[in-house]
């Protein structure tokens, strides 16, 4: 049996990102969503809050995004 390439595969994801927001107790306190990835990404698998920015990567992408923690709550 064969495997196809995840390159070829992931054309066929839809681009969604989403984060949650957990506290020590690892109960959700707010989740953030870009249903069709224009805003942010076009997927999420890492994030790390850090002096005022939230930094945003995934394993498959050569770049990370930064956001600021005030503009991620005030939208």
């Amino acid at each position: 049996a064969s495997v196809m390439p995840f390159s070829l595969y992931k054309v066929f994801i839809p681009k969604h990102s989403i984060a949650v927001e957990v506290d020590g107790s690892g109960q959700i306190i707010n989740s953030f969503h870009d249903p069709d990835g224009s805003n942010v990404m076009g997927g999420l698998s890492e994030l790390y809050e850090h002096e005022g920015f939230v930094y945003l990567g995934h394993f498959d992408l050569k770049f990370l995004g930064k956001i600021s923690v005030k503009d991620l709550y005030h939208e």
